[in-house]
C-alpha cells in the first residue's frame, strides 16, 4: 500500500480549472487536486497554490510571497499575519 496515494480526480478542481481559464491564467499541475501559479511582475514576485477538496466541497488557495524579514523583525510580522488573518473563515 502507498503511503501517499495519487488523489482522486476532481469535479471541483474542473471549475476552479475552467474559471482560471477564463480569466486567462497560466498554472503547472501538481497533482490531480493541486495548481499553482506564478507571477512574475516588475513589483511583485508570488506563487499560489490552489488545491480542492471534493468531501468537504471547499477550493483553498495559499499564497507565498518571498521576502527576506530580518531576523529581530520575524517576531513582529508573524504578529501581523496573525492579526490580519484572524478572522479568516478557513485557515490562515
Amino acid at each position: 500500500m502507498s503511503r501517499n496515494p495519487t488523489p482522486a480526480p476532481s469535479a471541483l478542481m474542473g471549475i476552479v480549472r475552467e474559471s482560471l481559464a477564463g480569466h486567462g491564467f497560466n498554472w503547472t499541475e501538481l497533482d490531480d487536486v493541486t495548481v499553482v501559479l506564478k507571477f512574475r511582475e516588475q513589483h511583485s514576485n508570488y506563487d499560489v497554490m490552489v488545491t480542492a477538496d471534493d468531501a468537504v466541497d471547499v477550493a483553498s488557495s495559499y499564497c507565498v510571497i518571498p521576502a527576506h524579514i530580518p531576523p529581530d523583525r520575524r517576531a513582529a510580522v508573524a504578529e501581523a499575519i496573525m492579526r490580519v488573518n484572524y478572522a479568516l473563515r478557513y485557515g490562515n
